[in-house]
């Protein structure tokens, strides 16, 4: 009976994170495991949750479950993630001998309504920055500025089919890809010049926005191990998600691709956003892009009201009559237009519909090619039936997010409750503003 009680105590006992060698013995053994038998999404694969937490076990007479193993090492990566873009911002705010962060009141209030895991770095410092790096970038492609190649985990390497750096692309990928990166870039750009009527008065209406931001479906050839991450929303076929921003003229600012097809538009922003090398283009702070519910409307991006009527053929038959609706129609009116720039990027490549069977990086780089052959003719003003064509607003959608919900569940807490209550004031401002004004 003795022994069955030290039995039951000793399945009681829980790991604490508190203990320094607990987590460095951690970090080492996910190490070792990513390197032995690779990731499975954005965590280890099950085989190596268990010999982590055998490793925990033997080593520090802990017991650990999965679930705690998986909330802590995605604890340790946001807190790496807030860690590194806080050392890499200018000034002397680094210390490397304390590993710890100078800066004013303000500013770390301001870093922590961008990230809540600024708030740990607050209080306590990153432990083992080298081993976080190690795990934490050694699952991730180098970025082509911004934007670059996947953000997946790397397949296997025992598989013909790998995810691998673009200085291993050869020299015509690599020069396509150096004019990707003269093409695909921020802008402060505020034309109108391809605009309609209609667009315009709906810019007026929101004049803090500076573009639109979705994701869209791109058709992708994966070996048979490995289909059942990349099948679209509604099975079969296998798709790479990819994520972009437009300008109000159509061309895209940022692209980042590669991602699995069943992964969600939120965690793929919330990924892509929050990694320091991904370069992406947070908008200023009195500006915003506009992205409909699959996204958390948190400062610098202005979603709709859920569970309230969206998408442009739901007002088809009856106008909007409530506050929301009002608001919600003039949204996506104006967010159409990255519908149409999708619409007119799948039109011009049929390749992006029925991917040719290349490896996977270079199925990667013809998506970022044909992003910035679009941009090349729209930038200098070439004549063009499809973008002609374009200019009716319902015209050449983006069928995969048309038919879509967008209505999926995302963590709003990453991007801080001062940040959210921030956009649903402006929000519900924009709302009055059209109720009152027409």
């Amino acid at each position: 009976m003795e022994q069955t009680g030290e039995s039951q105590q000793q399945k009681r006992i829980r790991i604490s994170w508190k203990d320094l060698s607990v987590v460095k013995t951690f970090l080492e053994a996910c190490i070792l495991e990513v390197g032995l038998n690779g990731n499975e999404g954005t965590g280890l694969k099950a085989l190596s949750w268990k010999k982590v937490a055998e490793t925990l076990k033997t080593t520090h007479n802990f017991v650990v479950d999965r679930k705690q193993m998986r909330n802590h090492f995605d604890y340790l990566k946001g807190k790496y993630t807030a860690w590194l873009k806080l050392k890499n911002k200018t000034g002397n705010v680094y210390d490397p001998i304390t590993n710890t962060f100078n800066l004013t009141q303000e500013e770390w209030e301001l870093e922590i309504e961008t990230n809540r895991y600024v708030e740990s770095l607050r209080t306590t410092s990153l432990p083992y920055p080298d081993l976080c790096a190690r795990l934490f970038e050694g699952g991730t492609s180098t970025g082509l500025g911004g934007h670059g190649p996947s953000s997946q985990d790397p397949l296997p390497t025992f598989e013909p089919f790998v995810v691998v750096d673009e200085e291993t692309t050869g020299v015509e990928g690599n020069g396509m890809m150096e004019f990707a990166k003269e093409m695909v870039v921020p802008t402060t750009s505020d034309s109108t010049s391809n605009m309609s009527s209609n667009q315009r008065r709906l810019r007026e209406k929101f004049p803090g926005a500076i573009g639109a931001l979705d994701g869209t479906l791109i058709h992708a050839i994966v070996p048979t191990s490995h289909q059942t991450a990349y099948r679209g929303r509604g099975g079969g076929r296998c798709y790479q998600n990819v994520l972009g921003i437009c300008d109000f003229n159509m061309i895209f600012t940022f692209v980042w691709a590669g991602w699995e097809g069943i992964a969600h538009d939120s965690r793929i922003l919330r990924e892509v956003a929050f990694n320091p090398r991904s370069g992406f283009p947070f908008p200023p702070q009195d500006k915003y892009y506009l992205c409909d519910a699959a996204y958390a409307n948190a400062r610098g991006f202005l979603a709709p009201y859920r569970n309230t009527r969206y998408w442009l053929a739901d007002f088809r038959r009856r106008r909007a009559l409530t506050k929301e609706e009002k608001f919600n129609h003039a949204h996506a009116q104006l967010r159409n237009v990255i519908e149409r720039a999708y619409g007119v990027l799948k039109a011009r490549f049929p390749i992006l519909k029925q991917m040719a069977p290349f490896p996977f990086t270079t199925q990667r780089n013809v998506v970022i090619a044909c992003f910035a052959i679009h941009n090349f003719i729209r930038k200098y003003n070439i004549q063009d039936q499809l973008f002609t064509e374009c200019n009716e607003d319902t015209a050449l959608l983006n069928e995969e997010e048309v038919e879509g919900s967008g209505e999926e569940e995302f963590d709003v807490s990453q991007w801080g409750a001062n940040s959210t209550q921030y956009m649903a004031s402006l929000r519900d401002g924009i709302a009055n503003s059209l109720v009152n004004n027409g």
